[in-house]
C-alpha cells in the first residue's frame, strides 16, 4: 500500500471537511434580521450595498454586507462589515483618507519606507471579549477575537488593576540627635512612596482657596 497516498486521501478529506463546515448563501437587506438592519442602516446607505451573504460556521450564524462606490468610473469597496445575528458589530473596515492617520505615526510609517505610495487606507475595528481567570492557580487573562484569534495579554498590563503593596516601616534602633531626643528613621528602601498627584495644587481651587484662609 503506498502509505503516502493512503495519507493525502485522509487529508483531503479533512480539509473538505472543514470548508464543508462554513456556508455561504447570498440574501436580501429584507431577509436579515431586523437587529441586523438596524445596525447595518446606521454605517450603510442600502442603496449602496452590493453584497449580502449570510455565513453558518459549526451552527454560528453572522452576515457580511459590503457596499461599493463608483470614483472616477472605477468601482471600489467602501465600507465592509460583519455582523452577528443579534446585531452586534463584529468587525467593520471602512475606507479613509490618507490624512486620518495621525501625522506622526505617518512621518514614521515614511521614514521606514521610504518613496511609499499609498493606494488604499481603511479603517478597522474588530470586536474580542477580554477573559480573566485562573488555570492551575495561575491568573489568566485573555483576549478572545471572534474569528478565533487568542491571545495572552502580559500581567504587567493590568497591574494598574491591581492594588500596590505598601511597604511598612520597620523598627529601627534610636538613632542619636543633637536636641538629645531619639527618633526612629527608617532606611530609604522602607519609607513609603508618594504619588505626586495626592499633591497637585491648583490656585484656583474654592476648597484649597478656603483651606489656605482658615489657617492664616
Amino acid at each position: 500500500m503506498n502509505y503516502r497516498t493512503y495519507g493525502l486521501v485522509i487529508l483531503s478529506l479533512l480539509s473538505t471537511s472543514a470548508v464543508a463546515a462554513e456556508e455561504r448563501s447570498e440574501m436580501k437587506f429584507d431577509a436579515l434580521p431586523e437587529a441586523v438592519r438596524n445596525t447595518v442602516s446606521h454605517f450603510i446607505d442600502q442603496k449602496n450595498i452590493t453584497q449580502i451573504e449570510q455565513v453558518t460556521d459549526d451552527g454560528y450564524v453572522k452576515f457580511e454586507i459590503k457596499s461599493s462606490k463608483t470614483v472616477e468610473n472605477k468601482e471600489f469597496v467602501d465600507t465592509d462589515m460583519t455582523v452577528a445575528a443579534d446585531g452586534e458589530i463584529m468587525s467593520i473596515a471602512k475606507l479613509a483618507p490618507e490624512f486620518a492617520i495621525p501625522f506622526p505615526v505617518m512621518k514614521q510609517v515614511v521614514q521606514r519606507y521610504p518613496g511609499l505610495k499609498v493606494d488604499e487606507v481603511e479603517i478597522v475595528q474588530t470586536r474580542y471579549f477580554l477573559l480573566t481567570g485562573k488555570a492551575n492557580g495561575q491568573s489568566v487573562n485573555l483576549k478572545i477575537y471572534d474569528d478565533g484569534v487568542i491571545q495572552e495579554i502580559p500581567s504587567a498590563q493590568n497591574q494598574h488593576l491591581q492594588p500596590k503593596p505598601i511597604k511598612q516601616i520597620q523598627d529601627k534602633p534610636p538613632a542619636p540627635s543633637d536636641d538629645g531626643y531619639e527618633r526612629v528613621m527608617p532606611d530609604e528602601e522602607d519609607e513609603l512612596p508618594i504619588d505626586p498627584s495626592d499633591y497637585n495644587f491648583n490656585p484656583n481651587s474654592d476648597e484649597q482657596n478656603q483651606s489656605m484662609n482658615k489657617n492664616r
